[in-house]
């Protein structure tokens, strides 16, 4: 209670104390605690509010046990209020070596290793030094995203520089000239081995550059109309940043590759990148084979075409190759299998290249696979049974490029891949293409597996596919299925555990569907959309007592929503898009007139409609 008043009643003050006092166990160490609040909150007593949550927050802070701090400080480099991905900033504290190597073999190591780096996360929350954003629906109480207090951000930017921990340039603090005076004076006084670069600050470089057209500053004025209102570093801030420079984030801010042929980054280890050109230009993303100590790759090419020339393929210690953000990539695809230390690759959606040459079965400690070409997995001498460390894969049959049959996709699921039971997460779609699914057995194998993502043609009777989908899902999303018996009673019976379910683009093509009372017990999030011949949906009362949120979306058949809806009084977000004004006047007070069917949605707290 002392403790509590002194907090001058700071909302963030109360939480950050609450945080640090839940990791005390004894009357010794609380009290020691309190010395420490006398000392620290004495601000907030003589009124200086603001300055007193800070010295509450470095409390916090200097209460952290040694691990943690790094971690911690490591959350300061993203740009304030950003949405911080769990799955990004683990990859990012492995990479940077804040986590302790564990013995073991390689596989059991890594996912040991990711494991203490959730817990680490998982510490910093519990501390409420780190706010939940989004949650994941392993039911684990699993972190998908999280954020930072813009008041924790500063505080950690700023112990980030007094510990020479990263030097964090953003647009607000910058004061450039436009002389090399002002960049030394900006970069050259820290000695961090750590350079982050936020929305909004364009560097430039002046030489002979092979990754943007011709001179760096016109590109930016080309492309960029606001880029006069943006700070900019003329070339020179080269040769100011650490030597031995071991990390080098660019977190939307505009920065040239042809830097990074400076000596001064031949150590980076993590490196994440834009690549920026003229909109109909093919940017050779090229150089970086000099880098041969990078073990985090990232390439963000929005909107762009970049080829990748063959001297990626001397990057043998990269862990993670992340170039899903680029709109097409061409090249030397066949370089990527020589990375045989490459554990997560994430590539994009769109690819032209040699598929003869990617040989992805060289890749045997892969555990993320993103977008891969199913052809690469069927021609790459065994792949799909040779890759059985993967734990997260998601595979395109995309018709125009490959003249996939149904025996394609059958060989897929029937691989050592799927069936060697390690998969927490799959992907399958088909598309321009004739092929489908003609059983899902394989998949009652997959024990580990929550996440599943199926789209394309089942090509099945019902009780002959969905019934072997195995009961550890959380998370279904099919689309363009066309099942034409209704799913719902053999998924509410089947898959107790699942938390997520999404029906999209024709999944069903039956008029009717039911969900019975106490099916789906733990469901939080319900999505159907475009099920172009739904007509009639009927909730029983009872069901889906755990669902949080429900979006209608394009049912351009259904004409109201179910009466059951009443019951599910968990509900605390409805979303409308794409229905007709009748569906949706009937759920709105409009002149202080209730809609014929606005009973059954008024205890739900946020109602939207698109």
């Amino acid at each position: 209670m002392q403790m509590a008043k002194k907090c001058g009643g700071l909302p963030l003050a109360v939480i950050v104390l609450g945080g640090l006092l839940s990791t005390k166990s004894s009357l010794v160490e609380w009290e020691r605690v309190l010395g420490d609040v006398n000392s620290y909150l004495n601000k907030v007593q003589s009124h200086q509010q603001y300055e007193g949550v800070n010295e509450i927050l470095a409390l916090s802070y200097y209460d952290l046990p040694y691990y943690l701090k790094p971690c911690f400080l490591y959350l300061g480099n993203f740009p304030e209020d950003s949405e911080i991905s769990k799955r990004k900033l683990i990859r990012l504290w492995i990479g940077e070596g804040f986590i302790p190597t564990l013995t073991g073999p390689g596989d059991t190591k890594q996912r040991l290793t990711e494991q203490v780096a959730e817990g680490y996360l998982e510490e910093l929350i519990g501390r409420c030094m780190v706010q939940v954003d989004r949650r994941d629906h392993t039911g684990i109480s699993g972190v998908k995203t999280c954020r930072m207090h813009d008041l924790m951000g500063k505080l950690c930017i700023s112990k980030a520089r007094e510990e020479n921990f990263a030097q964090v340039i953003q647009q607000s603090s910058m004061w450039i000239d436009g002389s090399a005076a002002s960049s030394s004076e900006y970069l050259g006084g820290s000695h961090s081995r750590r350079l982050v670069i936020h929305p909004g600050v364009h560097l430039q470089y002046h030489k002979a550059h092979w990754a943007c057209i011709t001179f760096f500053k016109k590109l930016v004025s080309k492309n960029n109309p606001q880029s006069s209102s943006s700070s900019s570093v003329e070339s020179n801030w080269v040769e100011h940043v650490h030597s031995n420079l071991r990390s080098l984030l660019c977190f939307g801010g505009i920065l040239p590759l042809s830097a990074l042929k400076s000596s001064n980054f031949r150590m980076l280890r993590m490196l994440e990148i834009p690549v920026v050109g003229a909109s109909d230009e093919i940017i050779v993303v090229g150089g970086l084979g000099n880098l041969i100590h990078l073990r985090y790759l990232r390439l963000d090419a929005v909107n762009r075409d970049i080829t990748l020339s063959s001297s990626i393929g001397n990057l043998r210690n990269l862990h993670i190759l992340d170039i899903k953000r680029c709109y097409l990539v061409r090249g030397s695809m066949g370089m990527i299998s020589r990375l045989i230390r490459l554990r997560h690759l994430l590539l994009p959606y769109s690819m032209r290249y040699n598929q003869n040459d990617f040989r992805i079965d060289k890749l045997k400690d892969i555990e993320t696979l993103k977008n891969i070409e199913a052809s690469v997995l069927i021609r790459s001498y065994d792949a799909l049974h040779k890759l059985t460390n993967l734990r997260s894969i998601s595979i395109s049959f995309d018709g125009v490029y490959y003249n996939y049959n149904d025996d394609d996709v059958r060989r897929v699921l029937g691989s050592q891949i799927v069936q060697s039971g390690r998969l927490t997460s799959l992907g399958m779609f088909i598309y321009n293409s004739e092929a489908g699914f003609l059983s899902l057995e394989s998949l009652s194998s997959c024990h580990s597996l929550s996440k599943l993502v199926l789209e394309g043609k089942m090509k099945f009777q019902q009780q002959q596919g969905l019934i072997h989908l195995p009961q550890s899902l959380t998370k279904l999303t099919l689309w363009f299925s066309e099942i034409e018996q209704d799913p719902m009673p053999v998924l509410e019976n089947k898959l107790p555990n699942l938390r997520f379910l999404m029906l999209g683009w024709n999944a069903y093509v039956g008029s009717k569907m039911v969900c019975s009372a106490h099916g789906f017990p733990n469901l939080d999030t319900l999505q159907l959309s475009r099920l172009s011949d739904l007509r009639e949906w009927i909730v029983e009362k009872g069901a889906m007592p755990s669902l949080k949120k429900l979006s209608i979306e394009f049912l351009g058949s259904l004409k109201m929503i179910p009466e059951g809806v009443k019951f599910v009084t968990s509900l605390k977000e409805l979303e409308i898009e794409g229905m007709g004004n009748s569906f949706c006047e009937k759920l709105q007070v409009k002149n202080r007139i209730e809609g014929q069917d606005y009973y059954k949605v008024q205890h739900i707290p946020f109602i939207a409609f698109h």
